[in-house]
């Protein structure tokens, strides 16, 4: 499994290097009936319309692994709001013998399908960083950039990585109270 996210976390990168060149115009191929011509276009207008069509799909329950068994999982619920931010609450666990766990909830900012969560909460001297890379497959790549387990707020050996697949459009979360 650890093989494979670290595929997907390559593979993601490797993606999001090359659709990003440091122009901010595109030339777009135009095809008329008697000619062929080119045209610019601002990248920058395609971006937040590939963002705003991720962000209003991504709202819902997403799961990671298997959070009664041994091998532990996690659950991530995402809801869009008004100022197209996206409140989020992530459950973890890494399952018997010792179940550790955490969790944390907040606020992200989506730009270009990419949300980063950073915390000085739980240490000052070793902030907590958290990438989320929102796919068009209804999955949401997740990855602990800075930090450790404590510094994030999880119990021991508990991290953010994983893929996590969308299993319901709606989103209901278990502590409204930390909003």
């Amino acid at each position: 499994m650890k093989r494979i996210t670290n595929f997907c976390l390559i593979l993601t990168t490797f993606l999001l290097v090359a659709c990003n060149s440091g122009s901010t115009e595109t030339e777009t191929p135009v095809t008329t009936p008697d000619s062929s011509t080119t045209s610019t276009t601002d990248s920058s207008t395609l971006k937040t319309a590939a963002t705003d069509l991720l962000s209003e799909k991504a709202t819902g329950t997403y799961i990671f692994g298997d959070l009664e068994g041994t091998s532990g999982g996690g659950y991530l619920i995402i809801e869009q709001q008004a100022d197209d931010s996206l409140k989020f609450e992530l459950n973890l666990n890494i399952g018997a013998p010792n179940y550790s766990s955490g969790s944390l909830t907040g606020m992200l900012k989506l730009e270009d399908n990419v949300a980063v969560f950073k915390t000085t909460e739980y240490s000052k001297e070793e902030p907590c960083a958290i990438t989320f890379t929102f796919n068009k497959d209804k999955t949401i790549l997740i990855k602990q950039n800075e930090g450790s387990s404590f510094s994030c707020g999880f119990g021991n050996r508990v991290f953010a990585n994983g893929l996590y697949t969308k299993q319901k459009d709606e989103a209901v979360f278990e502590y409204e109270g930390g909003f």
